[in-house]
């Protein structure tokens, strides 16, 4: 297998605007390189399925909002949309599998670097948390939890500016509020990780600059949503 020339593929096919292709292309270099990914290499891999998931919890969660309207409506149509829920449901499990699996099988027991152990672990529990949200079985909740807590601790060893770190917390504080329904430990996560992003913010890479700065403020930003709701609750 020539890793250069898929890698050159997967870049030309990212700057295309192709997900899916550039997906194919490194699902391939997954599957055959014996040692772990670089960095540029774990970012085609993950930024290009996250756009193709991404999509496919768009749709769950349009056609879910659909069925609901139906089911208060005792509609006629209502058997339609849930079948079209259930396919789509279903699409959304196997697209899960397919990186669940990768994981499993090819990129969590060669990684050779924090960065690339953290990010394989945080990868691991959102796809579970993915899952955990459209279906009620308990193991998805479970197996993401243990991921995200697996993948904090070996995260104790990066910069709290790290923006797989940041992303970690970003993640995991979700995880929390939106499957756990537990709001106050969800903001405590969340503003942990702000807290310590913005003490160091300064001395941060250009190159990490952007990316980081903006983690910080989807973190603020959920912790400010967060407690508004928490206060409109008392």
């Amino acid at each position: 297998v020539d890793f250069e020339k898929l890698l050159l593929q997967a870049k030309l096919s990212e700057a295309a605007n192709r997900p899916e292709k550039t997906f194919s292309l490194m699902e391939t270099l997954v599957k055959n390189k014996k040692e772990d990914l670089t960095g540029e290499e774990r970012n085609l891999f993950s930024t290009s399925y996250k756009q193709i998931i991404s999509s496919i919890r768009a749709s769950c969660n349009k056609i879910n909002e659909i069925y609901s309207e139906e089911k208060k409506k005792e509609s006629k149509g209502l058997h339609l949309a849930e079948m079209i829920k259930g396919n789509i449901e279903n699409e959304l499990l196997n697209a899960c599998t397919v990186m669940l699996e990768l994981l499993e099988k090819h990129l969590i027991s060669k990684a050779s670097s924090p960065d690339s152990k953290v990010l394989y672990l945080k990868l691991k529990g959102d796809y579970n948390r993915y899952l955990a949200t459209f279906f009620s079985k308990s193991e998805y909740s479970q197996n993401a939890l243990v991921a995200y807590t697996q993948a904090t601790k070996n995260a104790e060893s990066l910069s709290c500016i790290n923006p797989i770190k940041i992303d970690l917390a970003l993640s995991f504080s979700v995880f929390y509020y939106e499957v756990l329904k537990n709001t106050e430990e969800a903001i405590n996560v969340a503003s942990e990780a702000l807290n310590e992003g913005i003490d160091k913010l300064e001395k941060i890479q250009d190159s990490d600059m952007k990316e980081a700065t903006a983690s910080l403020q989807m973190l603020k930003d959920n912790i400010d949503a967060w407690t508004k709701e928490k206060v409109d609750d008392i």
